[in-house]
């Protein structure tokens, strides 16, 4: 009999508690848990990343963050009608773009298993 794959503890950080939720359907704690602490630096560096949150949180974004260190940045919705509704509530600044986008389905995901 092959013994199952060893999974390896996973640590407790925000970005992997906001994936969890994310992946569990659990839009209140992905929101919770979703922190970038790049943004602030990257903000006041970069004019346009402020004029771009600024635009997400000026339509009512539920939760607008900078994605890595500043590739993008988006809003997290707690469904696609929700997601289009803000989309046609923001005023995309000059030289930006807007996509709406889900998050990929996905039937791979494991549970963390406890230590």
């Amino acid at each position: 009999m092959a013994k199952p794959t060893p999974v390896r503890p996973r640590n407790d950080s925000a970005s992997l508690r906001a994936l969890t939720a994310l992946q569990r359907g659990d839009f209140a704690g992905a929101v919770a848990a979703a922190v970038n602490d790049f943004e602030p630096v990257v903000r006041e560096a970069y004019p346009e990343v402020g004029a771009a949150l600024d635009a997400l949180d000026a339509a009512g974004a539920p939760h607008a963050m900078l994605s890595g260190s500043g590739g993008a940045c988006f809003a997290l919705c707690p469904d696609a009608a929700a997601a289009h509704a803000l989309a046609e509530r923001v005023r995309v600044p000059a030289g930006a773009a807007l996509w709406v986008l889900p998050f990929a389905p996905t039937t791979t995901w494991r549970a963390p298993t406890p230590v």
